[in-house]
């Protein structure tokens, strides 16, 4: 589960969760990705596959720290799924559009701005720039860190991969906690990007799944 880095905006065919699912043709596979969502919306979609999938492995991607959402007072997410070839299973994005719009120190994130008519764009991009220019970039860093502390307590009994993206960890307040974790940045680079979103083709999630995912999947069986 992630963001578009997991979700990816191209093509689902060359994620690494689908390319998970050809080299284990017997596990049942969901991609959790849903693209534009913060590290906040990542741990409610955790929550509840944990509670209703009862995962054997999770693979927990970290966005960018610099990304917020709104939703209704009386949200509450749920799993939104399209199935995919035999027991692989992936996000309905334009489904999560109807309960939660997300958006980032650069604007609203798309598909889920679609949703609204101009007005409630305009509104909602005011509220936007109003409460980005207000919150201290220390707060924004605190709420990061504290929702992958989340994470980690969640997914403290289940096998899984915290898997940061960029290479932005050394910002936050735990920074000596997360050095250790493997990055997408660091430890492959961005060679592979087909956009300025640092979104990998297939060879780049490819490389992902040979360098990071398959070791730490041999070391949980």
């Amino acid at each position: 589960m992630g963001c578009s880095w997991t979700d990816q905006i191209h093509d689902n065919t060359f994620t690494y969760p689908y390319l998970i699912k050809r080299r284990h043709p017997d596990w049942t596979v969901y991609n959790l990705g849903v693209r534009g969502a913060n590290n906040v919306f990542i741990n409610m979609v955790l929550e509840q596959a944990i509670k209703t999938l009862s995962p054997d492995f999770v693979i927990r991607q970290v966005t960018s720290w610099n990304r917020w959402m709104w939703h209704d007072d009386d949200y509450a997410c749920q799993l939104r799924l399209l199935e995919g070839e035999n027991g692989y299973y992936y996000s309905d994005v334009a489904a999560y559009a109807n309960d939660v719009v997300f958006w980032t120190s650069a604007g609203l994130s798309h598909p889920f701005a679609n949703q609204f008519n101009y007005q409630e764009l305009e509104r909602r991009e005011q509220l936007r720039n109003q409460h980005y220019e207000s919150m201290p970039l220390s707060l924004a860093l605190e709420l990061e860190d504290a929702a992958l502390h989340k994470s980690r307590s969640l997914l403290s009994d289940i096998p899984h991969l915290m898997l940061f993206w960029r290479d932005n960890s050394t910002k936050l307040p735990s920074a000596d906690v997360w050095r250790g974790y493997p990055c997408v940045e660091r430890d492959i680079g961005f060679e592979h990007v087909i956009d300025d979103g640092d979104h990998f083709d297939y060879e780049g999630n490819a490389l992902l799944l040979e360098k990071i995912i398959e070791p730490c999947i041999a070391t949980m069986k």
